[in-house]
């Protein structure tokens, strides 16, 4: 079915069964435009709510670390979680989560992903020999030019992603190196 197709059946098949499903201007706008429609109704979650809740208690001190209630918290739920920390952790505090949730050697790329971007903007030292062996192992330029670009931040950073990159390069893709030389090899700010 092409897309024609499928918008004429939709038109003169589902919407008239539905009059205030959608406008013709607004499936073309689903179908042609790019991004989320303005009046696209966005999922919401109790789960991730929850989450939230969790981390602001944590934060403030109303809960500790083992007080989080994560034990049955989907990878979703995690990475949730860690990528709502917006400002960068403390030493101690990036320590409690590591301890807590095993993040440094966790086996799923995105978590592991999600912490690293962490563990830079906290210098959290810990992490850099998995920071390192993830960015040798893993080629996704989705996961590692986010990383590349915290670590060239900070004159330290720009020297590690140096190395790394020196030693990952002729493992990545042609595509991943084009996007990443300009940010890693050039020049200092």
């Amino acid at each position: 079915v092409t897309t024609e197709q499928f918008r004429d059946y939709l038109l003169e098949h589902l919407l008239p069964t539905q009059v205030d499903a959608a406008t013709t201007a607004e499936v073309d706008q689903w179908l042609y435009q790019p991004g989320l429609p303005a009046f696209a109704v966005l999922p919401r979650t109790a789960a991730f709510d929850a989450v939230d809740t969790q981390r602001r208690d944590w934060l403030s001190g109303r809960i500790d670390i083992d007080g989080l209630k994560a034990d049955d918290w989907s990878p979703f739920e995690m990475l949730h979680f860690l990528d709502g920390f917006t400002a960068p952790l403390p030493a101690a505090r990036m320590a409690q989560l590591d301890r807590r949730f095993n993040l440094t050697d966790s086996r799923n790329a995105e978590i592991v992903f999600s912490w690293l971007q962490l563990a830079i903007r906290g210098a959290y030292e810990p992490a850099y020999p998995q920071l390192e062996q993830y960015l040798m192992r893993i080629g996704r330029r989705k996961l590692i030019k986010p990383l590349y670009e915290a670590m060239t931040k900070t004159p330290q950073g720009r020297e590690r992603a140096r190395r790394i990159y020196a030693a990952a390069r002729p493992g990545y893709h042609p595509i991943v190196v084009a996007t990443l030389d300009p940010i890693v090899l050039a020049p200092k700010p």
